[in-house]
């Protein structure tokens, strides 16, 4: 009884401690320079912290885990103490280890990479026995995707690893545009009329621009105006690309882009 009260009186026992509140406008002024606070002089910038000055013992759970996994020396004593020696020891836990032929084998209800089934058909109930117990079931599903991109993993990632930045270059994309044969305007050229005034362009480059106009659609280029003193002049442009002498009424800046083709250093037919 006496003991009883007095784990009942040290369980009501609390400790009490102040932490600073840094948040408050005094540590704000002691920063600038002015007083420290403490608990008597400015209480509220503080907060108070109540623990159990006697904490609850509580004791470790001595429930085991089942294993997931066995180790190779763990599987040789299991099968050993069923009466497994030598050459067929060796053999069968090698077996084991390496997991089942097929696919079939890994799914459903496994236990060490093994479907419980194919285990006992191939090894026996006595090696079942000695090999499962006490070791955790799992559900395995595998549907025909598993299958199929089973060996495609290196190539998903390393297409990943190229195009991850999503800055595609008119030498790497691969897209649906035609490749561009020599002798007419390449690419290169058009991309380099990007932000100039076409009013200013050169006779040169304005035939650049007006091949592009017309085929650029094809070869995977874009070209439209901008305008920022006049947006009802940019969109009277972009809706008459092929009218050159509108185009170059005002200040419409050239805006060129590629959006996918096979090559850049061929020429448009």
């Amino acid at each position: 009884m006496k003991l009883k009260n007095e784990a009942a009186r040290r369980s009501r026992v609390v400790k009490v401690e102040y932490h600073p509140d840094y948040d408050h406008d005094a540590w704000c002024k002691f920063d600038e320079g002015g007083e420290e606070p403490t608990v008597q002089s400015c209480p509220d910038a503080f907060y108070r912290v109540c623990t159990p000055a006697y904490p609850l013992h509580s004791a470790e759970s001595t429930r085991r885990v089942p294993y997931r996994s066995l180790s190779r020396r763990a599987l040789r004593k299991r099968l050993s103490r069923i009466g497994l020696r030598g050459l067929e020891l060796k053999n069968t836990v090698d077996q084991i280890l390496a997991g089942p032929a097929d696919m079939e084998g890994r799914m459903g209800v496994t236990r060490l990479g093994w479907n419980v089934e194919t285990f006992r058909k191939q090894f026996g109930k006595r090696i079942t026995r000695a090999a499962f117990r006490f070791v955790s079931s799992s559900l395995v599903v595998i549907d025909e995707a598993w299958a199929l991109l089973s060996g495609a993993g290196n190539a998903i990632e390393s297409m990943f690893r190229k195009y991850r930045s999503f800055s595609f270059s008119p030498a790497e994309s691969s897209g649906s545009a035609s490749p561009v044969p020599a002798g007419h305007p390449t690419i290169e050229q058009a991309l380099k009329l990007d932000g100039k005034i076409f009013a200013m362009l050169s006779p040169e480059e304005e035939a650049v621009l007006s091949y592009y106009l017309d085929r650029g659609r094809k070869y995977g280029v874009s070209v439209v105006f901008e305008n920022d003193a006049d947006p009802e002049a940019v969109r009277e442009a972009n809706s008459k690309l092929k009218d050159l002498e509108l185009l170059k009424r005002g200040n419409n800046v050239v805006r060129v882009s590629f959006l996918g083709g096979p090559g850049s250093n061929e020429a448009a037919a």
